[in-house]
């Protein structure tokens, strides 16, 4: 059977998050081919273990490296630089995704893959095997006419065979009162158009796995790696309603087994009004629900499209009070255009949750970072972003340093601050 390489670039962090989507592309193509997937958070000697496997096996047909945007590019182009002479490298994820043809033009790869990975990465090995594929699910120097229009079902590629993927003890999560919670993905998509969100880019339907298969893979992953949480690690784990309280309904028959997920706050104007579903979630194990609320500025909200109501959102975490449920609230600043008196209001909201709510946690602000192909990117431009030209200025974007071009040296020195406060004091990320 030949054989592939599927490589994780190093990315800091306090504590490592699985890479759900090599493994999810490994395991929709082990049938077909031998996956070796590499983390270099873990293998920090990636060079050397890379050219060991070359060195050993004469039939791997390529290495894949997914990418994100920031400084993952950098180490990403230094792994590139080494075996771009050896073999054919492949590129996916989300920053050539959003930048394709910029990234290809680098020179430092052969082919990108474009969006979900699976069926793309599985045609991708089948042409590089000369197994006579059209190549339109990828794009190449040599291809111009590239189609994408490829969403994985979730109940079929959307998955991991952990009995062929291990997991590994450092991708544990250790947080949030669990000792041994892992993180699953069990749903794809938004049906909102957040102006800044690169979900807004595709418009990618809603996707999400059976509830059965939800719990079946909870149970399987209880019973061989003796779990005690689940983080679910989605944008959008209440969008189908229904779906959502099946999960939760069969969760309060899986013992010892808590949970976190995120959500948008719009979703529980109702529900929070809801007695039995209330109970239900508490009765499930729901530990931590983290909400996406941005700003505080009733302006800013409408400038990106976020569709919420500053004054629910107050209502709905003064009634969550009553509830022994850690909240967690995410918020952006540095917005193009946004003022002084912008950034305030958001500051003021989050004094407010905390003081109407002790279970609300000190929030995690992000610095806002503009993703080409969304609506907010248009206005960034306008505002004096000067945009990098080529992968190594993109490798230079962080989510909390203000590296746009477009504010005062005065206004990035006190978000920079903000941000920095805020992460110091907050427990995203964080081991217990």
């Amino acid at each position: 059977m030949k054989k592939a390489i599927l490589c994780f670039p190093y990315v800091p962090s306090r504590q490592l998050q699985y890479p759900t989507g090599i493994f999810k592309i490994a395991s929709f193509c082990k049938d077909f081919y031998d996956i070796i997937v590499l983390d270099q958070r873990i293998e920090l000697n990636i060079i050397n273990t890379i050219s060991e496997l070359l060195a050993k096996n004469n039939d791997i047909i390529c290495l894949g490296i997914s990418v994100m945007t920031g400084e993952q590019i950098k180490h990403a182009i230094d792994i590139s630089q080494v075996f771009h002479s050896h073999l054919p490298i492949v590129w996916g994820g989300m920053h050539p995704t959003i930048l394709p043809r910029q990234t290809l033009e680098s020179g430092f790869m052969d082919y990108i893959v474009i969006g979900e990975g699976e069926e793309a990465f599985l045609n991708l090995l089948n042409y590089l095997a000369d197994k006579h594929v059209n190549g339109e699910m990828f794009l190449s120097k040599h291809n111009r006419n590239f189609k994408y229009n490829y969403l994985a079902d979730l109940n079929s590629a959307g998955y991991v065979d952990f009995s062929a993927y291990r997991i590994r003890e450092d991708y544990f999560v250790k947080r949030d009162g669990f000792k041994r919670a892992f993180t699953l993905e069990t749903s794809r998509g938004c049906p909102y158009n957040c102006y800044y969100c690169h979900n807004s880019i595709y418009k990618k339907p809603y996707r999400g796995m059976s509830p059965d298969k939800v719990l079946e893979l909870i149970n399987t992953l209880k019973r061989d790696y003796s779990i005690d949480g689940v983080v679910f690690q989605e944008d959008n784990f209440f969008a189908h309603l229904n779906r959502a309280k099946k999960i939760i309904h069969g969760l309060a028959n899986v013992t010892d087994v808590g949970w976190k997920t995120n959500s948008r706050i719009n979703y529980f104007y109702g529900l929070i009004n809801d007695t039995k579903f209330m109970e239900s979630l508490l009765e499930s194990g729901c530990k931590v629900i983290q909400f996406g609320i941005e700003s505080g500025s009733l302006r800013i909200i409408k400038e990106i499209n976020k569709k919420i109501d500053i004054d629910k959102v107050i209502e709905v975490n003064k009634k969550l009070s009553e509830y022994p449920l850690s909240i967690r609230y995410n918020f952006i600043i540095g917005f193009p255009g946004e003022t002084r008196d912008d950034i305030n209001d958001t500051l003021n909201l989050i004094d407010t949750l905390q003081s109407d709510n002790h279970h609300v946690e000190p929030p995690f602000i992000n610095i806002y970072n503009p993703y080409p192909g969304t609506r907010l990117y248009e206005k960034a431009l306008k505002y004096g972003f000067e945009e990098p030209q080529n992968i190594e200025g993109w490798s230079k974007m962080n989510w909390n340093i203000a590296c746009l071009n477009f504010l005062t040296p005065d206004t990035r020195t006190y978000i920079e601050k903000i941000s920095t406060d805020y992460f110091m004091k907050s427990r995203y990320l964080r081991t217990e």
